[in-house]
């Protein structure tokens, strides 16, 4: 009995642990692809996972909500944050906190 509950920890953790992986690659190819339409560059080229959560999706199925943060430049001189946020495995939206002289000083993409 003890074994078998074992076993099923191990494999819900390892579960767990590839399916972050595979969302953190999902949220930075996000990032990646929404610097590279403004113009700017992700810096790092890395997003961090800040913030995970149970909720349900469309269908109304309970699956996890990740937010995830990056930063990049326009000039290489300063850095600007941006959060991608992912339900599931589907982008939910990508927000960008822009340099002034863009047009607009935040941009929000839904997806």
């Amino acid at each position: 009995m003890v074994e078998g509950f074992f076993i099923c920890t191990c494999i819900a953790i390892t579960w767990l642990w590839l399916d972050g992986i595979r969302c953190k690659d999902i949220a930075r190819a996000a990032g990646k692809r929404a610097c590279n339409d403004l113009k700017l560059q992700l810096l790092d080229d890395t997003v961090a996972n800040i913030k995970t959560r149970l909720t349900r999706n469309q269908q109304g199925s309970i699956t996890l909500l990740r937010y995830y943060r990056f930063e990049f430049t326009q000039t290489g001189e300063c850095r600007y944050k941006g959060t991608v946020q992912l339900v599931g495995h589907r982008i939910q939206h990508i927000h960008l906190d822009t340099p002034d002289d863009l047009k607009s000083s935040r941009q929000t993409f839904l997806q």
